[in-house]
């Protein structure tokens, strides 16, 4: 194998592998009701979900961009990681919400 078609497959491999990690990021989405200790999420189709407080319910628009929610508040963007667990963790006061397990 000469060296030009060794960097080509190598590119190629890399191009590939890149393509591969956007799609996977943009079609990334999440289900269910997630509960947290002082708020819920339910997430929804159409990239909207409930934030369910003791106060009401509030539907928002949020996006995933790879390991981050960004969830679209009148007060401005609510950021929550991925976690391995498949938590959410909004940090601070807020902590972590976790998915329901759906009930049978």
């Amino acid at each position: 194998m000469n060296h030009k078609t060794y960097s080509s497959r190598r590119i190629g491999f890399a191009v590939a592998a890149c393509a591969l990690a956007l799609l996977a990021g943009c079609g990334s989405k999440l289900d269910g009701t997630y509960s947290g200790t002082i708020v819920d999420w339910e997430f929804k189709s159409g990239n909207k979900v409930n934030m369910n407080t003791l106060g009401g319910k509030i539907e928002l628009d949020y996006e995933i961009s790879g390991k981050e929610v960004k969830i679209k508040t009148p007060e401005g963007v609510l950021l929550a990681t991925i976690g391995n667990d498949g938590c959410l963790d909004f940090g601070g006061f807020m902590g972590k919400a976790c998915k329901e397990k759906s009930k049978k």
